[in-house]
């Protein structure tokens, strides 16, 4: 029997996560070579020491909670940290057990911690990766605005709001005004800076809460929520004569751009479907176009 707690010891000892007992009030009774090559203590050092020293200090009530918990449980695992004698702070994952006498009395407590630094560091990188993807899935790549399926989802929600407590919205389409001659003249890199120029314009020209959108090519839609009408009408005039005053200087060059546009205010067909919202206000953009362009066609009253 001696033979086999030897041997057992000889296992405990080589194992290299750390494994810790102690008493029942926390002070340190054993610590193995797997613990000193994780945490840099050797044994002489932290043996007699309350297992405090190893904890963060917003984490001493928590491990208090935990060994109470122990009690009654016996045995169960938790997500932690471990502070190393250089003071860095180790993420762990402990397996915690009670430790009894052969009358089956509680005597102490015993913890086996493995080192999961890796393992946090994998699920940052795939946090990172989703949080870009989710991103990209959300974003216009090329002037970061958000994009159609973002508007879509946005529209449906001032919809709801307005169905609920009839919380007044318009929705703002914008085109560039011969913007395929930007293009074919000056080049698609030209175009593209127009583009993202034209977004910051835009930005800029809204208020706070509103929110500025690229669904594809050279079109833009700003939602403008809880607002009337009139305001409305006069926010989007303020955007045109904006874009159309703005020069637009690159590679030495300087010209000026004009938008037409479409805008549809809940005021005037009070429509429920995100796909008629989009569709007035390509009507009323398609309007504007065929009327000479730089201008807006309204669908509103001043009613609201």
């Amino acid at each position: 029997q001696q033979y086999e707690l030897y041997k057992q010891a000889q296992i405990i000892e080589q194992i290299h996560d750390s494994i810790i007992s102690t008493d029942l009030h926390g002070y340190i009774l054993t610590w193995n070579q797997g613990s000193q090559e994780m945490l840099g203590y050797t044994d002489k050092e932290v043996i007699g020491k309350h297992m405090s020293i190893l904890h963060r200090p917003q984490d001493i009530e928590k491990n208090k909670e935990y060994a109470t918990e122990l009690m009654t449980r016996e045995s169960f695992s938790v997500e932690s940290y471990l502070v190393s004698k250089s003071k860095k702070h180790i993420p762990v994952m402990v397996s915690l057990s009670l430790l009894k006498d052969e009358s089956g009395n509680p005597v102490g407590l015993i913890g086996i911690s493995q080192d999961i630094t890796h393992r946090k560091e994998i699920e940052k990188e795939l946090a990172l990766q989703r949080d870009i993807l989710s991103h990209q899935a959300h974003h216009d790549v090329l002037t970061g605005l958000k994009n159609r399926l973002t508007l879509e989802r946005d529209i449906e929600n001032l919809i709801a709001q307005y169905k609920e407590n009839s919380a007044p919205y318009a929705v703002l389409m914008l085109d560039i005004d011969w913007f395929k001659d930007v293009n074919d003249t000056y080049g698609h890199d030209i175009g593209d800076f127009v583009l993202k120029e034209l977004s910051k314009v835009l930005l800029l020209s809204v208020r706070e809460y509103d929110k500025v959108y690229r669904i594809g090519g050279e079109e833009f839609v700003i939602l403008f929520n809880r607002i009337n009408y009139k305001d409305a009408v006069n926010i989007s005039e303020k955007i045109r004569l904006l874009v159309g005053k703005h020069i637009f200087k690159v590679n030495g060059k300087e010209f000026f751009k004009t938008i037409s546009g479409g805008l549809y205010h809940s005021s005037s067909m009070n429509l429920s479907d995100v796909k008629l919202v989009l569709k007035s206000i390509d009507t009323a953009l398609y309007e504007s176009k065929t009327n000479g362009r730089n201008r807006i066609t309204y669908l509103g009253t001043y009613d609201r």
